[in-house]
């Protein structure tokens, strides 16, 4: 490898002008790159959804779900079925291999069912049939609940969250086509119905059958108040209303926000679109509408953003690489006593990590939690074969040797060692980049990160440290040398241990043996849990529990 130095030392300027370009490209290449808050990943999952009111159990397995299945098991990459017959409703879930071509696999299966004659037959009954899909893009992109401290009634505050929605439809990123199973915008509440309880006893008395009682609440399209309701005469017995043979319960609002009632709005994401341009497009209108009149006695509050999480694990990345940086300068400055050394050497890190942002936008890999815990974990790797390199030329520039004699020599004793050394880092992460299922689909992105930057480290340190190192090789180089404080130190230590061997061993082994009894002692996820400060409580209500506990349960 060491021709590479070669290269670059034979064309010093031209080297460092393509270095400057890469550099200038890949900064253009991470200001494009798409950030999420996970990977991109395609889920192998395909559901046929159908509705028949009217059907039996039996006749929905015979006539919906068996029909189904029959046809998704003609369509390749299939890895299993699941089927769930209800009445007037039947639900096929499919999964397939991970890295089949989803978007294929549902056209296929839109074709065969369309086609299929007993699934015909249900949608020209009157019955539904819908195919889709399951994906990442069910996840809110932003959630907000609209509410006052006004007394606004359900029925008002969703009309204002729908004028909300209306302005910032025109956002680009936010999901656009509608699926049975996934809508762009959802707006939840505000719309809670009145109950209607029959008194059966009065009912009785009156010889009043629930059909009369339907047709007199239907007979208004809507009514001004719950004591409209009440006083609404029957219309078979006008002596009689509503309220003597029902009971009127007021509706309770289906979200409370600060102990208000609330209604509120999810904004989803599309596939192709940037989760943090599309999340910060969506709260600038969000703060643009709390600014407009439209806003009075309307407060909007952020229940989630994607954005956020994103946003701030990207900054505790520029955090960590900052403070790399500074203690690698450090650490080169007390090793090496050379201060201009230090400043190529931490020069290295920014450049290994905008490259690697390079490869990730020409392998269309994205920013999101796992490919910067990457950049975090590399960050600390990047740096040793630039100082490893550094070194090495500046030891034969101590012996006297020219500049450009000194750094093809050093480069030439040390560039199969590191090469060998990143290519063995980078091999431990192959099996996550040919790994299959969900699994892969996670953690394949972390792996090609790790590996673009510790070879765009390897690159940096063969071809760009040694044009670089010109810049003190042309002045006197002070080390410290061979004898110096942690040279004396780490020789102690060394013939301490080459003095008992066995005692050495021991420990070794023993600390191998603790290390692995403490393994059952550390927990195990998939995932870790995030850092998001949310509690999620769910309380279970009894069937027919009075409607007042209920509504004061939510609003605590």
């Amino acid at each position: 490898m060491s021709w590479l130095t070669r290269i670059s030392i034979a064309n010093r300027w031209v080297t460092l002008l393509i270095a400057l370009a890469i550099i200038i490209g890949s900064i253009f290449a991470t200001l494009q790159l798409k950030t999420e808050l996970i990977p991109d990943i395609e889920l192998p999952y395909a559901v046929v959804f159908g509705i028949h009111q009217g059907y039996s159990p039996e006749e929905v397995m015979t006539r919906i779900s068996k029909p189904a299945e029959d046809e998704i098991q003609r369509v390749g990459g299939l890895k299993h079925i699941e089927s769930t017959s209800m009445e007037g409703t039947g639900f096929v879930f499919a999964t397939f291999e991970y890295g089949t071509d989803m978007d294929a696999a549902e056209r296929e299966i839109q074709q065969r069912v369309e086609a299929n004659s007993d699934l015909r037959d249900l949608v020209q009954s009157g019955g539904e049939l819908y195919v889709g899909r399951i994906s990442f893009e069910m996840m809110p992109l932003v959630w907000v609940t609209v509410s006052s401290d006004t007394g606004m009634s359900g029925a008002q505050l969703r009309s204002v969250a729908e004028d909300l929605v209306d302005k910032v439809s025109v956002v680009e990123g936010i999901l656009q086509e509608e699926t049975p199973f996934m809508k762009p915008v959802e707006i939840e509440g505000g719309e809670e119905n009145v109950l209607v309880i029959p008194k059966a006893n009065a009912m009785n008395d009156y010889g009043i059958p629930v059909s009369w009682l339907v047709s007199t609440l239907k007979a208004q399209s809507e009514y001004g108040s719950l004591q409209d309701v009440r006083d609404a005469p029957l219309l078979s017995n006008s002596a009689l209303r509503v309220d003597d043979v029902a009971d009127v319960v007021a509706p309770v609002p289906t979200s409370y926000t600060n102990g208000a009632p609330s209604v509120s709005i999810i904004w989803r994401k599309d596939p192709e679109a940037n989760t943090v341009d599309g999340a910060n497009a969506i709260l600038a209108k969000i703060e643009e509408f709390e600014t407009s009149e439209d806003s009075t006695g309307v407060d909007v509050t952020v229940v989630m953003d994607q954005s956020d999480y994103i946003e701030r694990s990207i900054n505790d990345l520029t955090r960590n690489a900052i403070i790399g940086i500074v203690l690698a300068g450090i650490i080169v400055v007390i090793f090496l006593w050379a201060i201009r050394a230090s400043l190529i050497v931490t020069v290295s890190i920014p450049i290994s990590i905008v490259i690697a942002f390079l490869l990730m936008y020409a392998f269309d890999v994205t920013i999101n939690i796992l490919t910067l815990g990457a950049l975090a974990i590399a960050v600390g790797r990047i740096v040793d074969n630039s100082i490893v390199s550094l070194e090495n030329i500046y030891r034969h520039l101590r012996r006297g040797e020219g500049f450009r004699q000194a750094t093809i020599d050093g480069i030439k004793e040390i560039a199969m060692p590191i090469t060998s050394a990143t290519i063995a880092t980078v091999a431990i992460f192959i099996p996550l980049v040919v790994v299959g299922g969900l699994v892969g689909e996670m953690f394949r992105p972390f792996a090609l990160t790790v590996t673009f930057a510790l070879l765009a480290s390897l690159v940096v340190a063969l071809m760009l440290v040694p044009p670089l190192a010109s810049w003190i090789g042309k002045r006197k180089v002070s080390f410290e040398g061979a004898d110096n404080w942690y040279t004396r130190g780490y020789t102690r230590v060394l013939r301490w241990s080459l003095g008992h061997r066995a005692i050495t061993l021991l420990i070794t082994a023993g600390l191998f043996v603790a290390s692995i009894f403490i393994l059952p002692l550390l927990g195990t996820s998939f995932l870790t849990t995030g850092g998001e400060k949310m509690v999620s409580v769910e309380i279970p209500m009894p069937v027919g529990k009075d409607q007042d506990l209920v509504e004061k349960i939510g609003e605590v």
